[in-house]
């Protein structure tokens, strides 16, 4: 029963994401552990759909922004600005996070995931304020 609950709010929430951006997992760079990791938050802190939806969208950020900084690092061009993007991603995802019922779990237990994100944007060389 629970792998059927985490997989209704995985389909779920990537149906969201789709429907708003546009983007599947076929997009993501580097998708393989994704939807590994998703699954663990929403077992081991029980996250609404709402909460949930605002996880992956975040997720979807770190693999786009950590696959930039891989090749930034290798001194590859990486171009600033084919990130902005990502910033109406991290808006929606807060979007979500705000409706959720477990608001303050959801930002507490991905405080660190919202740090190396920011951290990633500063890294790439979008600088937010």
């Amino acid at each position: 029963m629970l792998n059927l609950f985490k997989k209704n709010k995985w389909n779920q929430s990537l149906s969201e994401i789709q429907s708003i951006f546009g983007l599947t997992l076929k997009d993501l760079p580097e998708p393989s552990t994704i939807e590994k990791i998703f699954k663990t938050y929403i077992q081991d802190y029980e996250l609404s759909q709402e909460a949930a939806t605002a996880l992956l969208i975040r997720l979807f950020v770190l693999n786009f922004l950590g696959a930039g900084v891989i090749m930034k690092n290798a001194n590859e061009e990486v171009d600033p600005q084919s990130y902005v993007f990502l910033l109406e991603l991290v808006n929606v995802s807060a979007e979500y996070s705000e409706r959720a019922k477990d608001h303050q779990k959801l930002e507490t237990v991905t405080s660190k995931l919202n740090i190396t994100i920011e951290s990633l944007f500063e890294q790439i060389g979008i600088h937010r304020g």
